[in-house]
């Protein structure tokens, strides 16, 4: 790969990149019911919408490496964006165009999960950790304020006018990006002999899989259940939501930390820390066994479960540098585990809520939780056993 010096707008692009990547579409289940109302269906007729962009990140994600091949990674971060903004706009057109604006959405967003670590390993290498740490801490803010004022303004003015400010967002960060496109990389051809399924036949890429999967799976899984499972025992409904914010208030320092503190970290340590994290959500899913309406033991089983499972995402996000010899690495390894990992937490949230549809009963679900809880841990133990992960 030809090396290039960067635009100065490179880490403001980054880091703005991080505000546009979850809201245009996190922010929408709020509003499900007024959108519903507005577009005159159902309001079940649209709960594919939550699901719609997870698929996406599953079957788009492989894809990524092959479009920074052909565009050059900063412009392939650019033409996503100009597809989302696209995507974002057509929402408002009627129902069909809000799935299809939805999923325009995904494929954006599926690149871009990919392509920012590419080009922050390209340009910085092994320490891209401190860089990283920034767009995730601006994904996971803008997260939190999105959803404490969609409701407000989309109750004083309409839901409409909510899409057509995401639509502004992400023009603005196009902006904000273009500057780079000056210093386009070329992302390295493949090796003649490796071929696209090489990432896919290499063990050690799967733990990462595994691992991002099931840390997927089970923060999408409790996010969407647990304040249904706090109400089904007499908790106050404006308790479960505001126990639910606390595990994101609770993400933020994390989505900072993390990626700044992990690569300073030999394996030992990183594995021992998994282990410690692995412990804490063990506990938190045994507290979720107690049918109590108590608020503030509620309030502390989600702030124990936010403190556990947060720390995961943003270490996941910098493994794929940590572990990866070269940024073609990157982009191959990033695209399997994420397309892999997502298509594992789609499911999740659904077969959650059927199980008690079959059962009546949170228990047994919570069992699984535990299983796949102690199945990450091993994962992202073993996989910190590699030194890098070749294929």
């Amino acid at each position: 790969m030809q090396e290039k010096k960067h635009s100065a707008w490179l880490i403001p692009g980054v880091v703005a990149m991080g505000v546009a990547l979850r809201i245009p579409f996190v922010s929408l289940p709020p509003i499900l019911a007024q959108v519903a109302n507005g577009l005159h269906v159902p309001v079940s007729n649209l709960g594919i919408l939550t699901t719609l962009p997870l698929l996406a990140f599953a079957f788009v994600s492989p894809f990524a490496a092959n479009t920074a091949r052909r565009f050059g990674i900063e412009r392939a971060i650019a033409l996503m964006l100009i597809v989302m903004a696209v995507g974002s706009l057509l929402r408002v057109a009627g129902v069909s165009w809000l799935f299809i604006g939805t999923a325009l959405i995904g494929v954006g967003v599926a690149h871009l999960n990919v392509l920012l670590p590419t080009v922050l390993a390209t340009n910085f290498g092994q320490g891209a950790g401190k860089y990283t740490a920034g767009y995730l801490f601006a994904m996971m803010a803008s997260t939190v304020v999105a959803l404490a004022v969609v409701v407000p303004i989309v109750d004083a003015t309409s839901w409409q006018m909510w899409i057509g400010l995401m639509t502004i967002l992400i023009v603005a960060v196009l902006v904000i990006w273009l500057p780079n496109l000056r210093h386009n990389h070329l992302l390295a051809q493949r090796h003649p002999e490796s071929s696209a399924l090489a990432v896919w036949k290499t063990p050690s890429a799967w733990l990462l899989l595994i691992f991002g999967g099931l840390q997927s799976l089970l923060f999408y899984t409790m996010s969407a259940w647990l304040p249904t499972m706090m109400t089904s025992y007499g908790v106050d409904a404006a308790v479960a939501g505001l126990a639910v914010s606390l595990q994101s208030l609770i993400s933020l320092p994390f989505s900072f930390l993390v990626p700044a503190i992990a690569p300073k970290l030999n394996q030992t340590m990183r594995q021992r820390w998994l282990v410690a994290f692995g412990a804490l959500t063990l506990v938190a899913f045994a507290m979720m066994f107690a049918h109590t309406d108590n608020a503030v033991y509620w309030l502390v089983t989600n702030a124990l479960f936010g403190l556990a499972i947060a720390p995961t995402f943003p270490y996941l996000m910098t493994l794929f540098a940590l572990k990866s010899p070269s940024p073609q690495h990157t982009a191959e390894l990033s695209g399997m585990a994420q397309s892999g990992g997502y298509l594992l937490a789609a499911f999740g949230p659904a077969l959650f809520g059927a199980a008690y549809g079959w059962t009546h009963n949170w228990a047994p679900q919570i069992i699984v939780m535990i299983i796949l809880t102690i199945v990450m841990i091993v994962a992202g133990f073993m996989a910190e056993k590699h030194e890098k992960i070749y294929f």
